[in-house]
C-alpha cells in the first residue's frame, strides 16, 4: 500500500504543480477567457480532487514515515501556507499573492527532492571490530528505523530483508540509488558498500 500511495502522491503533486502553473500564467497574462474557463464546475471539481488527493496522500506518507526531519516540517509548512494564499490570490486576481503561492508550492517540491538525497550516518566502532560488526553498526545507524534489527520490520513500505532474493549487484544498486520511499545513500566507498551488501544478505532466513 505504501508504494501505491507514494506513486499516487507523486502523480497528484505533478498534476497540482502543472495546474497551478497554468493558472498563474493565465492570471499574469490577463487571459480572462482562460481564467473564466477554469472557474467552471468541471475544472473546479478537478482542482478540488487533485488538491485533496495531494494533501491526503502527503499526510499518509507523513504519518507512516519512521521519522520526520526539520526539512520535511518546513516543506509541510510551506504547503499549508500556500493554500490560503492561493485561494485569496486566484479568487481576488491578486497577482503577487498568486505568484507567492505557486513559488511556495514549487519550493516545497524542491525541498522534497533534496530530502531524497540522504548522506550516510557516521558510525563509531571499537578498535579491532570485525567487518561484520562494522557492517552491523552501519546498518543500525542507517537502516534499522525502517527495516528493523532483524530486517523484517517493513515500516514505511520497506522490503522484508529476510525474504529478499536480490543478488549482490541489485542490493548495491538500491543502496546507491534508492527505491520508492527509500532514499539514496551516498558516501560509502566500494569496500563499505560490500560490507553493507554482505550484512543485508546475512539477515535472510
Amino acid at each position: 500500500m505504501g508504494t501505491g500511495m507514494l506513486h499516487t502522491h507523486k502523480l497528484s503533486v505533478m498534476l497540482f504543480l502543472v495546474l497551478y502553473l497554468f493558472k498563474l500564467i493565465f492570471l499574469l497574462t490577463n487571459n480572462a477567457k482562460a481564467m473564466a474557463a477554469m472557474q467552471k464546475k468541471g475544472w473546479r471539481i478537478f482542482d478540488m480532487s487533485i488538491s485533496t488527493l495531494f494533501l491526503a496522500t502527503g499526510l499518509y506518507l507523513l504519518f507512516t514515515a519512521p521519522e520526520v526531519k526539520m526539512l520535511q516540517w518546513v516543506k509541510i509548512g510551506m504547503v499549508f501556507l500556500s493554500i490560503p494564499i492561493a485561494i485569496i490570490g486566484f479568487r481576488k486576481g491578486n497577482k503577487p499573492l498568486a505568484t507567492l503561492s505557486v513559488l511556495l508550492i514549487f519550493g516545497a517540491y524542491g525541498m522534497a527532492e533534496v530530502a531524497k538525497k540522504r548522506s550516510v550516518q557516521p558510525v563509531t566502532v571499537a578498535s579491532g571490530a570485525t567487518p561484520m560488526e562494522t557492517a552491523k553498526a552501519m546498518y543500525v545507524a542507517n537502516c534499522v528505523q525502517c527495516h528493523g534489527e532483524d530486517g523484517a520490520l517493513a515500516l514505511a513500505g520497506a522490503a522484508n530483508l529476510q525474504t529478499s532474493k536480490l543478488n549482490d549487484e541489485e542490493v548495491a544498486n538500491i543502496l546507491r540509488n534508492g527505491k520508492n520511499r527509500m532514499p539514496k545513500f551516498a558516501g560509502w566507498n566500494d569496500a563499505q558498500m560490500k560490507l553493507m551488501v554482505d550484512y543485508v544478505k546475512s539477515l535472510r532466513k
